[in-house]
């Protein structure tokens, strides 16, 4: 049997209400929604914790009064922000000093502190999830100790700078140029003939070969990778050409 939805039907013989006994009746119903106290903001409680003392209690919300205000001051044109920071920092500084009289008291009272110091006003951004400062908030606040996905731990860090290319080239060539250059200079030196020159000549061909690869290599990367490193590789490559010369 199939379902259907039956909706209540007004019935035709009943009296209408007049428009001055629906205007009545509207009045009554805003006079109670406008007329009902809105309740106060408070912050989930600690996880495993109780409810923190009057005194801790009156410090956190004094402060964070002020923190909104400065927050509010920063968007209006006009706003006298110097005192704002000011009763700000006085509230910050009330609740710092404050006396703590119970385990709930000071775990409500590390988390204002990292809640304020992790905030805009001090860091001037809002830190990542992996932040030491928003991980101990959530812990405290919310109980929420798990390390982040080890796909996630990369976001918000900044990447870590490798090594230019171009000056790896150049201390690679320089590594070739430094082995060839002695073996070309007593290739040079030795007597034509004998066996030492033969000796001589085969070690500088293969230091040469060495040295040439190298520089084709660097020369390859510098067209690659326009960074500042390509001055100092065709500073090099000049004088390399200046001394084969």
């Amino acid at each position: 049997m199939p379902l259907s939805l039956k909706l209540p039907r007004r019935n035709p013989e009943a009296p209408r209400p007049s428009l001055r006994e629906r205007y009545a009746a509207l009045k009554g119903s805003a006079a109670k929604v406008m007329g009902k106290e809105q309740s106060r903001h408070r912050w989930p409680r600690l996880a495993g914790g109780g409810e923190p003392s009057k005194a801790m209690s009156t410090l956190i919300e004094a402060h964070q009064l002020a923190y909104a205000r400065c927050l509010h001051g920063m968007g209006e044109d006009g706003a006298d922000m110097a005192a704002l920071r000011q009763a700000e920092e006085e509230a910050f500084r009330a609740l710092l000093h404050a006396p703590l009289t119970s385990d709930t008291d000071r775990g409500c009272y590390a988390a204002a502190v990292i809640e304020r110091e992790n905030g805009l006003l001090v860091r001037c951004h809002a830190g990542t999830r992996n932040d030491p400062l928003s991980v101990a908030y959530r812990n405290l606040r919310f109980g929420e100790h798990a390390r982040e996905p080890e796909e996630t731990r990369h976001i918000g860090r900044k990447p870590e700078a490798g090594a230019d290319p171009i000056l790896a080239a150049i201390e690679a060539h320089r590594a070739a140029h430094a082995a060839w250059h002695p073996l070309m200079c007593a290739w040079s030196n030795t007597h034509g003939g004998t066996p030492e020159y033969a000796a001589a000549e085969a070690a500088d061909a293969a230091a040469r070969r060495v040295e040439r690869e190298a520089f084709r290599a660097l020369l390859t990367v510098a067209a690659r990778n326009r960074t500042v490193a390509e001055a100092q590789s065709r500073a090099f490559s000049g004088a390399r050409s200046v001394r084969l010369e």
